[in-house]
């Protein structure tokens, strides 16, 4: 899914003549929500709260100006905030309203209802609703063994395969050395029993070797050719068919539990809870009878492990760092659907001062590229799962070298085929390598 971090240029003219502010504590209100805010109630530095939003918050008040503090605190009710049907918020819009914090630092939606009760920053990240699913084995695939090489690379190691077992029938044949020498027909190596030879040698298996020196020579290369193509696509098949039972899922979105009527996990107050009780759009109107709530992600997630629910749909933002996290058992699945963003809140009425200065400060670190550091940092950076489970195949570049080995070898045959010949020819010296070499 794509993030990205908005520029909204009118806030940067309009406010371009702010001057900052130094010296100054806020006051903060916040709910851990990974990777944006992230709680540790075990830190012994004083480090207790970080995340995307901390760091980006954080960089704010640098920019703002010098001296700056935060005091990041938690609300009683630990939420972000709804409105009862007496019109008073809690979480950390209820903070606001009440002044009793300067700023609300967490994944907050703007929307109409909370715009309406509080003041929003520009947008720090964009965020949509997404479908999160167990990954699922992929399935049978009969043709899986094929997949460690590309399809060129097959067609290679058959010619090679071929060509290896024409030349060293050739080389035997017209070697003066070679089986031809030898009456005996179970002793003959013609092209049949070559091409058998070769085939057993690349699928580690004996075969009948050529006599001739000239292409023994060729087979060393052959040999060691065959070692490196079958140790590598070993490897490669033992890591395909490891990552194949983890990237697959029967569901492909909404559009799939809709139709199988598949029950469906959303946090209960959240924004998708709330868009499924009230949308008028008929897909996912239908969708609502099937829908399962649960108080905290911890219990979604161990509904959705479990069975419960075939899946959990929620903020994409978050969905997309937890896929990335150990045991690497979910993935997200089909689009991104009520797109929004999240700003930082501050009380409404009263000294904007606060909320003007922010404003120009977050344009400013969006546009020097400190957003995207801090976006790398806590998505990409801290990520454990691969994005992709698919395991590059080898293809013909990979190994080519042993092809430029394999005719360096047959020239080297040929060089030998030469010299066999003049052996064979020869006398005196050359009448004892005669002999050494097969002659009579």
């Amino acid at each position: 899914m794509k993030r990205f971090f908005s520029f909204l240029i009118f806030f940067g003219i309009f406010y371009s003549n702010c001057e900052g502010y130094s010296n100054v504590n806020l006051r903060v209100a916040t709910v851990s929500n990974p990777p944006f805010v992230i709680i540790n109630d075990k830190a012994t530095n004083g480090q207790r709260f970080s995340g995307l939003a901390i760091d980006l918050f954080n960089a704010i008040l640098n920019e703002a100006g010098s001296n700056n503090t935060a005091e990041f605190y938690i609300p009683n009710d630990g939420k972000i905030g709804t409105k009862d049907s007496n019109g008073n918020w809690n979480g950390i819009i209820g903070e606001l309203t009440r002044n009793n914090a300067n700023v609300g630092v967490a994944t907050i939606r703007v929307n109409s209802e909370r715009n309406s009760a509080v003041s929003f920053s520009p947008s720090f990240s964009s965020v949509g609703l997404q479908v999160m699913v167990s990954k699922a084995g992929s399935g049978n695939n009969y043709l899986g063994f094929f997949q460690p090489f590309t399809k060129a690379l097959w067609g290679w190691l058959l010619a090679t395969v071929i060509l290896i077992a024409f030349f060293t029938w050739l080389l035997d044949k017209l070697s003066p050395f070679g089986w031809r020498r030898h009456t005996k027909r179970r002793r003959r190596y013609n092209l049949p029993i070559a091409l058998i030879a070769s085939f057993k040698t690349i699928s580690n298996q004996e075969g009948r070797s050529p006599k001739a020196w000239s292409a023994q020579i060729l087979l060393i290369m052959y040999f060691f050719f065959a070692m490196v193509i079958l140790a590598t696509y070993t490897a490669n098949l033992t890591a395909n068919l490891s990552s194949r039972k983890a990237s697959y899922s029967p569901i492909g979105g909404t559009e799939d539990l809709r139709k199988n009527k598949y029950p469906f996990g959303v946090l209960v107050d959240d924004y998708a809870h709330k868009f499924f009780n009230s949308t008028k759009i008929t897909s996912y109107s239908q969708m609502q009878p099937f829908m399962r709530t649960y108080n905290n992600l911890d219990d979604a997630f161990a509904a959705l492990k479990s069975g419960e629910v075939k899946a959990f749909i929620h903020d994409s933002t978050i969905l997309s760092y937890y896929v990335n996290q150990v045991p690497c058992n979910t993935l997200l699945v089909g689009d991104v659907f009520q797109t929004s963003y999240y700003g930082f809140a501050f009380p409404t009425g009263g000294d904007q001062t606060i909320l003007l200065e922010t404003n120009n400060a977050l344009l400013n670190i969006q546009q020097n590229g400190i957003s995207d550091t801090l976006y790398d940092k806590w998505y990409s950076a801290l990520g454990t799962c691969t994005i992709n489970d698919q395991i590059p195949q080898i293809d013909v570049s990979d190994v080519a070298g042993l092809w430029f080995g394999l005719a360096l070898f047959l020239a080297i045959g040929i060089i030998v085929l030469i010299l066999e010949w003049g052996i064979f020819k020869g006398k005196g010296c050359f009448g004892v390598l005669n002999k050494f070499c097969g002659g009579g």
